[in-house]
Parts: structure tokens; sequence; C-alpha cells
């Protein structure tokens, strides 16, 4: 997927990110299929190209659903457990370890309706499949789903980061 021209607000809101958190559910669509067939469904040249770019992916979740850092394919991109924790709180310790403020954050989702806690990130990323709640909280909404809606995250912010 190449972009030929990347909206004047994206470059904006995308040249800063620090920090993309990936809401683990989003994979859930595809849950039948190996962890593995998922993996290779991940652009890993742009991934790595993204972490170079000084961007760290973080996966977590709220169910105890499993351990889906194999979807990065070894990349230095972690998961992390939620542990009872909101995705807000979650986020503000992120923000705090990583020493950086929300708007050098982006959060790909497709289960957090919390809307003051969407609108206070720079970049909050629905899926195609997300309820229409949360579509309608988030900045971007993907034209796709899984795997699909993060190589196109990655690519927007390497885009954006390369402009």
């Amino acid at each position: 997927m190449k972009f030929l021209v990347l909206r004047t607000d994206l470059k904006e809101k995308l040249r800063y990110i620090k920090l993309m958190i990936v809401d683990a559910e989003i994979f859930t669509s595809e849950s039948g299929r190996e962890q593995s067939v998922l993996s290779e469904k991940i652009d890993t040249d742009t991934l790595n190209s993204l972490l170079r770019n000084n961007t760290n992916i973080v996966l977590s979740s709220k169910s105890t659903n499993g351990n889906h850092s194999e979807l990065l394919n070894g990349s230095d991109s972690s998961y992390i457990s939620l542990d009872g924790l909101t995705y807000k709180e979650f986020t503000e310790r992120l923000c705090e370890q990583y020493k950086i403020n929300k708007t050098e954050v982006a959060f790909i989702n497709c289960t957090e309706r919390d809307r003051s806690f969407l609108q206070s990130l720079n970049f909050s990323v629905a899926t195609i499949d997300a309820p229409l709640e949360i579509k309608t909280n988030s900045y971007y909404v993907s034209n796709f789903t899984s795997a699909d809606t993060l190589n196109e995250i990655i690519q927007l912010i390497t885009s954006a980061k390369n402009s």
C-alpha cells in the first residue's frame, strides 16, 4: 500500500508520534488463524523502519487470551497486559515510562469507548469493523481490520516522519 499524498493534518499529527499502543483485540476477527499466519501479514520492513524512527510499539489487551507479541516478528516491540487498568491509566503509565506526553501517542483500537480518553490523544484509530460509537470518537478510521490496520498505520506514521 503506497500513499501518493499524505493529508496535511495527518502529517502534522503523525510526525511526532513516539509510541503506538495497539489494542490486541483488533486481531480477534482473525483469532481462528494461527499467530504465525497473522505475523506474515505484518510488513517487517515497514515495522523496522518505524522502530528506527524512535517509535515504540506496545500491544496490550484487557482480555487474557494470550500474548500477541509474536505478531510483530520478534521486533523490539512488546506485549503488556492491562492487568485491570483502563486504557487511560495504562497510557498514562506508558507516557511516564517513556517520558512522553499524550500528543506523542497513537492508539489503534476496536473496543475503547471512552470519548474523553480518545480525544485526549493526538491520534486515535478505529478499525473498520469497530462499533460506530468508537469510529465517531476516533480521529481516523482505517479501511481495514486486524494486521492490515496495523500495517496501514505504520505506513502512515513512517510516511509522515520521512516527509
